[in-house]
């Protein structure tokens, strides 16, 4: 669909522009991150748009988003053969990084789902 997409062009906008010029090889794992995450956000966007207004989904979205985040910095860490104690911290980092953007996302479709109930357009 189109949010994905807008995800992945406006969270790679950003990402380049705090990258140097031209961006080093590195820059393709966070590629393969965004790309990742935005096919997740996808299908998951589906299941939290029919529950959210009738249950807590709070805590399983920011759970989920922790948890990817941690899994991520494990596969490439693991695909380039950089596991090692010394990683413990990038792993909290991006857990905490990502259950930060879990709360941020769940808040905007928690305001959307709202806006669209109080309007009548959803069940």
């Amino acid at each position: 669909g189109l949010r994905p997409f807008c995800f992945f062009v406006i969270a790679h906008a950003i990402m380049l522009a705090g990258a140097d010029f031209p961006p080093p090889a590195g820059f393709l794992w966070i590629t393969l991150s965004i790309a990742v995450v935005a096919v997740i956000q996808w299908f998951y966007t589906a299941w939290l748009l029919t529950r959210l207004a009738r249950t807590r989904t709070f805590f399983p979205t920011v759970g989920m988003f922790a948890l990817l985040g941690g899994v991520l910095t494990f596969l490439f860490a693991a695909f380039r053969g950089a596991l090692n104690a010394q990683l413990l911290p990038l792993f909290i980092i991006d857990g905490i990084v990502f259950a930060v953007y879990g709360m941020i996302y769940w808040g905007l479709n928690y305001l959307l789902v709202r806006k669209q109930k109080k309007n009548g357009n959803f069940d």
